[in-house]
């Protein structure tokens, strides 16, 4: 787990709601085989409109990462998947909304 993430626990109060966000849904343990990390703005007590929580991972195979996305949060208020190219590699962005954040983003680039 990350230390970012463990020290939104005791943060300010949008880490706080982050992290009980995050706790809730189960993301890192459910995930974990694809390695998760929290990053972006609100880890780092930066918050500019429209902040949302990013978590990217590791992912061999996209496609099973992609249909574990879906099953698991298709049915999320704008739930959004994207293929994309970036740095030349193949990667998975989905989007959705939950609780106080307007946006969960999630990656898996393909290594």
């Amino acid at each position: 787990m990350n230390h970012l993430y463990e020290r939104m626990k005791n943060g300010s109060a949008k880490q706080r709601r982050a992290y009980e966000a995050i706790e809730r849904l189960g993301i890192l343990s459910q995930y974990r085989s694809f390695q998760p990390v929290v990053c972006g703005t609100v880890p780092i007590g930066v918050y500019v409109v429209n902040s949302d929580l990013d978590i990217i991972m590791e992912a061999y195979h996209l496609p099973l990462l992609e249909h574990s996305l879906i099953n698991d949060y298709g049915r999320m208020a704008g739930f959004q998947l994207q293929r994309k190219m970036i740095r030349e590699r193949k990667v998975v962005k989905v989007n959705f909304s939950y609780g106080n954040f307007n946006s969960f983003k999630k990656s898996g680039p393909e290594r």
